[in-house]
């Protein structure tokens, strides 16, 4: 991000003075140069502010990416692993003391009336409610199509402007087996009901997947109940891990 931290705070102040209450912050740890004291400041900066809800996640280093090339010549300069999982123990513990609670796994809320009918639809009904989104680096999911926009936003504009979509790439999942997978992959991420799986495919998600979650109750990363699924607290510091 190119902004300042003065200009986010300037422009979070901004959003508060016009009379918005829902606002969120996004955050990112892991990046070059960052330590486990800095990560520390930038929470105490969300207790302080209060938004009414924030969104703080690891930098995924991305083949192609200026930040990939940089960690690969200089692997010092960014956070260790051992480093990057205290800053995700640090992120989770530190806003539940602040009074949030964890609805997914990067997500956390101040009060349950902000919370945000896109993500439920984002990860929990997955295949049952189509999304469509617009802007660069957006990502759609219709009729068992997922695609992604331009990711610059010049190269977006100018397509729009041409009355052409501005789709980068996109990927039909041809099978039910591939949207059944998707489904449980992005559910995970907060809490997979199972009455919502079985009425989209006719099937319980433990019975269609026993092997695997039976593996994954064995190694203490989820809890299965009669009504849904989700991770356990180490399941959601490995949330990626448990995706693949």
């Amino acid at each position: 991000r190119r902004h300042t931290t003065k200009e986010a705070l300037a422009t979070y102040q901004a959003a508060i003075n016009a009379g918005f209450e829902n606002i969120n912050i996004d955050l990112i740890y892991g990046l070059k140069g960052e330590n486990l004291d800095n990560w520390e400041r930038n929470l105490t900066k969300i207790s302080e502010l209060k938004p009414a809800s924030a969104c703080l996640y690891y930098l995924r280093l991305k083949i192609g990416t200026a930040d990939y090339s940089r960690y690969i010549k200089h692997p010092e300069e960014f956070p260790t692993e051992d480093q990057l999982l205290l800053m995700h123990i640090m992120t989770f513990e530190f806003m539940e003391q602040s009074g949030y609670k964890q609805e997914m796994v990067d997500w956390f809320i101040r009060d349950s009336k902000y919370f945000h009918v896109y993500q439920q639809h984002n990860w929990q009904k997955t295949d049952e409610v189509e999304l469509l989104g617009l802007g660069a680096s957006a990502y759609s999911y219709i009729n068992g199509v997922q695609y992604y926009n331009f990711n610059d936003i010049d190269h977006y504009g100018k397509t729009v402007r041409n009355g052409k979509l501005p789709i980068w790439k996109g990927e039909k999942l041809e099978s039910t087996d591939e949207r059944m997978r998707r489904t449980l992959m992005l559910g995970l991420k907060s809490k997979l009901f199972r009455h919502d799986f079985a009425r989209v495919y006719g099937i319980d998600v433990v019975d269609t997947f026993q092997g695997t979650m039976c593996r994954l109750c064995d190694l203490g990363l989820l809890d299965v109940q009669r009504d849904y699924i989700e991770l356990t607290y180490l399941g959601k510091l490995f949330a990626d891990e448990v995706g693949k």
